[in-house]
């Protein structure tokens, strides 16, 4: 059988052993913790660029697109002067009649 000093050293080799791979899970998580923080990380810069580039391209799309409004209504109004005035007077008939009657 074990002597007393043979079965001290065994548990003190066992503890030492399971320190030793508490440390090794403990730093092996760590790690795996660390990658994919990074990881995550980098998606989201990527994900935040893109919608930034779609939202500068949006934005250049409707300039555009009210640029290209505004210059039709004012070709419309110079083409048309009589009946922009017309037009321009009845919405306010009609806006001055709404605000009278509340």
């Amino acid at each position: 059988m074990f002597t007393h000093a043979q079965k001290e050293e065994a548990k003190d080799d066992i503890a030492h052993k399971s320190r030793h791979a508490a440390d090794a899970i403990r730093n092996g998580t760590r790690r795996v913790k660390d990658d994919v923080s990074n990881d995550i990380g980098e998606s989201v810069d990527a994900v935040k660029e893109d919608l930034q580039d779609i939202a500068r391209t949006a934005g250049r799309h409707f300039r555009a697109m009210a640029n290209s409004t505004e210059e039709n209504m004012a070709a419309k109004i110079r083409d048309n002067p009589l009946q922009s005035n017309l037009i321009s007077l009845a919405i306010g008939v009609a806006v001055g009649a709404f605000l009278i009657r509340r």
